[in-house]
């Protein structure tokens, strides 16, 4: 799934990994997001299914006020929040999205975070989305 910014200048792309329902259920995302000229990826980012449900559920029942986040069950790895930010009901997505790698056995994140502008249409294709695995 791609979540387009309104003026097409940035993007979020959110794809299915796994399933675990053996030791807690959740879903393995892969996470890319280009901004402006910026740009972030991480292929395997675990997120509660509980959480997925609430996400939807946050979405679905505040149309008029939506304010919904979904983050990943490790710290820092991914954040989206979604915040109607005007009475027009311009909706501004939100993002943090974070990688560990190792240089020399030393442990770096690498991070990017920004937003960016979206039509309320992208809300309904996240829905669908993570419906399909709730």
């Amino acid at each position: 799934m791609d979540i387009l910014s309104r003026d097409s200048e940035s993007s979020l792309s959110i794809h299915f990994v796994e399933l675990d329902s053996t030791f807690y259920p959740s879903i393995c995302l892969s996470v890319r997001v280009h901004d402006n000229g910026f740009s972030g990826e991480n292929k395997s980012i675990w997120v509660a299914r509980d959480d997925v449900t609430k996400f939807i559920l946050e979405c679905e029942q505040n149309l008029d006020s939506i304010e919904a986040s979904l983050v990943s069950m490790s710290s820092n790895e991914f954040c989206l929040t979604l915040q109607k930010i005007n009475r027009k009901g311009d909706l501004l997505l939100k993002y943090a999205l974070s990688r560990t790698i190792y240089r020399d056995n030393f442990p770096m994140d690498l991070t990017t975070t920004g937003g960016f502008i979206i039509d309320f249409s992208e809300v309904e294709k996240m829905i669908r989305f993570f419906r399909t695995y709730c």
